[in-house]
């Protein structure tokens, strides 16, 4: 069996292909082995399980006898992409080379159907036309993302234009209702699991031999392990190395902070928490969380940090900020 392609899908095909009985599965692909769309470990997992890669050669011509697929001739690919980096492939017909197979599979990419779409969505390039930020179209209450927006990607991706689309329809939906004033609540809590060293949580794999097309290769983690993982995380996003750095954002937002300490627990506003800096805390007080209002319905806020100097130029000025008052998040 021959599959045409470099990318997940091709290889998806490949594997999928061994253990539905081929007895030999190769992959051809334009790009060279390294610049391979499918993802790394992809084309590692293809390979332990004896898929065959010939990379940089192209599709010619398909061969035929007494009317059945026989193999195809490939033709050696000399580039993919322009001098703009657009996708213009060039191959040499003067180089050849056969691939014997029985089956041949395309998986070189896929398109979109948007004919239901058009004259109604605006669209570009074969691509519907959305906000990046909430992924809302030309058309009041309708929203885009995944593939039909931004093309060929990843799942994580279309799952963030799922979540930012989510957002945005709860805001479309919600338009007109009042402001409750109500605060959102904190988004992250203090937790010094994370001070403790452990080791990184390692995704397993089972044997080759005992893969199969109805089971998972990777078993997966239960939510002990997904939780404990998640407590490494040190967040060591340098909030408030001093009150000029995301002060000033807190200041205009109207959020307040939350202290536990010796003396009980204490929501003072932001303005008193840096007016006092640097004696808001107390010896034995802990920031537990950074409590900001709900904005408006309808209303879009964000904040981009900038800063001239390198991380590393930071790490003292972090460190002594957690060392001295402890750690708090954003």
């Amino acid at each position: 069996m021959l599959v045409i392609g470099g990318g997940n899908a091709a290889v998806d095909v490949a594997i999928t292909s061994l253990r539905l009985g081929a007895e030999e599965v190769t992959m051809a692909c334009l790009e060279c082995r390294e610049d391979m769309p499918a993802l790394p470990w992809e084309i590692d997992q293809a390979e332990e399980e004896n898929v065959k890669f010939i990379p940089s050669w192209g599709p010619h011509k398909i061969l035929k006898s007494r009317g059945k697929v026989v193999g195809m001739e490939l033709v050696r690919c000399t580039s993919v992409f322009d001098e703009s980096g657009r996708f213009a492939p060039v191959c040499d017909e003067t180089v050849k080379t056969t691939v014997e197979a029985d089956v041949i599979v395309m998986a070189v990419g896929y398109g979109t159907d948007l004919k239901f779409a058009e004259g109604v969505v605006k669209t570009n390039r074969g691509l519907i036309v959305a906000n990046p930020e909430t992924q809302a179209t030309n058309v009041r209450g309708v929203f885009a993302g995944g593939s039909v927006s931004r093309g060929a990607a990843t799942v994580i991706e279309a799952i963030a234009d799922g979540k930012k689309a989510a957002a945005a329809m709860d805001a479309y939906l919600k338009k007109g209702r009042k402001d409750t004033g109500k605060a959102a609540g904190p988004l992250l809590r203090f937790n010094a699991e994370f001070y403790t060293k452990t080791k990184k949580l390692q995704a397993s794999r089972i044997p080759v031999r005992q893969r199969a097309i109805d089971k998972e290769d990777a078993p997966g983690f239960g939510l002990d392990q997904i939780r404990m993982e998640a407590d490494r995380c040190f967040n060591c996003s340098c909030v408030s190395v001093n009150a000029s750095d995301a002060g000033v954002v807190l200041e205009a937002l109207n959020a307040s902070v939350k202290i536990v300490g010796t003396r009980g627990t204490r929501v003072v506003p932001v303005t008193e928490f840096f007016g006092s800096f640097p004696n808001a805390l107390e010896e034995g007080d802990i920031v537990t969380e950074i409590q900001v209002p709900a904005p408006r319905d309808g209303a879009r806020q964000a904040f981009v940090k900038f800063r001239l100097r390198q991380a590393i130029d930071f790490c003292p000025g972090e460190c002594c900020f957690r060392r001295c008052y402890r750690e708090w998040y954003l």
